[in-house]
């Protein structure tokens, strides 16, 4: 009988460190770290030709509620390559009045997108520039440090 609540009780215990390890890692994180890789985190090969990969992905990503953001980068690279950009070279951040911007040491791939004149939420249209290689700025907060603005 107790080995047969110990296998039961046991997955259990196990399931719940796994969601408590999840949930601390989360917070950590915290909510710009979040909100900056469901805005510009797209380690998938972007584009590849579709025009409409900026519509589907402002909208998949909750860029179309309310209002339609202006414009939005897609960085197709894997978190670890962007959150090392935040141990690299410091750089001045554009609007000169933070000090915790980083360039990346090597170029990295991107998708620009444009929210076309005359769109209105939730149906908000988008041009979809190609995927580029470039340097990319990102701003870093947090310890350990975290992506949490693009191109400042």
């Amino acid at each position: 009988m107790a080995l047969k609540r110990s296998l039961i009780l046991f997955p259990m215990l196990t399931l719940l460190l796994l969601a408590l390890a999840w949930f601390e890692t989360s917070l950590c994180q915290g909510p710009r770290a979040l909100r900056f890789r469901m805005q510009h985190m797209d380690s998938g090969r972007g584009p590849m030709g579709n025009q409409t990969y900026c519509n589907v992905m402002m909208m998949r990503r909750g860029m179309t509620r309310g209002r339609c953001k202006p414009k939005n980068t897609f960085i197709h690279e894997t978190l670890p390559l962007v959150r090392a950009i935040c141990g690299g070279q410091s750089v001045p951040c554009r609007n000169r009045t933070r000090h915790n911007c980083y360039r990346s040491i090597h170029p990295m791939s991107t998708t620009f997108c444009k929210a076309t004149g005359g769109s209105r939420p939730p149906n908000c249209r988008y041009i979809t520039y190609p995927t580029t290689r470039r340097f990319i700025i990102v701003a870093c907060e947090g310890t350990p440090l975290e992506p949490v603005h693009f191109g400042p």
